[in-house]
């Protein structure tokens, strides 16, 4: 078991920003992006080969983009042993 440690405010900052992400997205709150993007944001999918220039071009493709839904993050590295 690992000790519980209370996050630092940097840490607590970012777990809310990343909450506030995926609620937007996921009830598709397009006044929420608004306040959590910049006007001027530049998103790239290098696997889709696709760009989105500003927070228009963003909010247009907002009720046909897949939902983003809360879960657990994606795992960064697995490490393994032959032993």
């Amino acid at each position: 078991d690992l000790p519980y440690y209370e996050p630092s405010p940097v840490e607590a900052g970012i777990l809310e920003l990343f909450d506030r992400y995926v609620e937007a997205w996921a009830t598709q709150d397009a006044d929420g992006l608004e306040e959590i993007y910049a006007p001027d944001v530049v998103i790239r999918d290098d696997l889709r080969s696709q760009e989105w220039r500003g927070i228009d071009d963003v909010l247009n493709d907002l009720t046909t983009a897949p939902l983003v839904e809360p879960g657990s993050w994606p795992p960064v590295s697995v490490y393994a042993t032959a032993r």
